[in-house]
């Protein structure tokens, strides 16, 4: 049997362990620290069984030595079919996607450069895939269709939310 290119690879469960990494980026000639972590929690039935795996990206600034908590701010687009990609490399996050100053897309090889313009400083910030969206996937047994629509969408962020604080 033929190995399966890298497209095909198998998306982790929320049993994976998150990666994390220390990034920083210079913002107005100064240097921000901060952690990125990309990572799968998971959505549970009341019977204690896994109803799906929800990925999502983290950046945190450290705040040792602060007595003051920073402002958490979760980005994510409704799903199906829309994950976070696009706030998290377009706009919010600590890198972009380099684009033409018309908005278009250069040729590729396309690049990611740091972004000057994202709230990172401001608050620490969770980019979450709904389910069916990036690597968020329904569990084996569970039905994706059970997380589409406005109010299944929203009890779902919601869950995530809560697991996540």
């Amino acid at each position: 049997k033929a190995a399966q290119p890298a497209a095909f690879a198998t998306i982790p469960d929320a049993s994976a362990e998150p990666v994390v990494t220390e990034q920083a980026i210079t913002i107005g000639g100064s240097t921000l620290a901060y952690t990125a972590e990309a990572g799968m929690l998971p959505l549970i039935n009341d019977d204690g069984s896994p109803r799906a795996s929800i990925f999502y990206v983290a950046y945190t600034v450290p705040t040792e030595g602060r007595t003051a908590s920073r402002p958490l701010v979760f980005c994510f687009n409704g799903g199906p079919g829309a994950s976070a990609v696009w706030l998290h490399l377009g706009g919010l996050g600590p890198r972009r996607a380099l684009v033409n100053p018309d908005g278009s897309l250069p040729p590729p090889p396309f690049q990611v450069v740091p972004n000057e313009q994202t709230i990172l400083p401001f608050a620490d910030l969770v980019f979450i895939d709904p389910v069916s969206t990036g690597f968020s996937r329904a569990a084996k047994d569970e039905k994706a269709s059970q997380f589409y629509g406005k109010n299944p969408d929203i009890e779902a962020m919601a869950e995530f939310v809560r697991l996540y604080t």
